[in-house]
């Protein structure tokens, strides 16, 4: 996720095809054939290139692994808040309203 005013246009005002800056937010839904190493090291470089906030969703187990520069990572889930991103402080986000947005039932 990019701030509304990072977010890179082409001259003509589109969003460019190919992006090369770090989002904000890097928010990552670990799938059941995916190496969770190799999505915690995309957070990592993303943290290490700028982004703000990064957050490992993990629906089988349902919590979330939020990573923020110059932090530990927390491991979060049902009732806890989950971060965000500075410049949303007043929005707030459970790990349980979190999942209950990722359902379909």
């Amino acid at each position: 996720m990019f701030h509304w005013e990072r977010i890179p246009l082409t001259p003509a005002g589109e969003i460019e095809n190919r992006i090369t800056i770090p989002p904000d937010w890097s928010i990552e839904i670990l799938s059941p054939q995916q190496s969770e190493a190799r999505v915690v090291a995309n957070i990592l470089f993303c943290l290490s290139s700028g982004t703000e906030l990064g957050w490992l969703v993990d629906p089988e187990e349902r919590l979330v692994i939020s990573f923020q520069q110059g932090q530990q990572p927390e491991v979060k889930q049902g009732s806890e808040l989950l971060p965000g991103l500075s410049r949303l402080a007043s929005w707030q986000l459970t790990t349980a309203e979190l999942f209950e947005l990722l359902s379909f039932s």
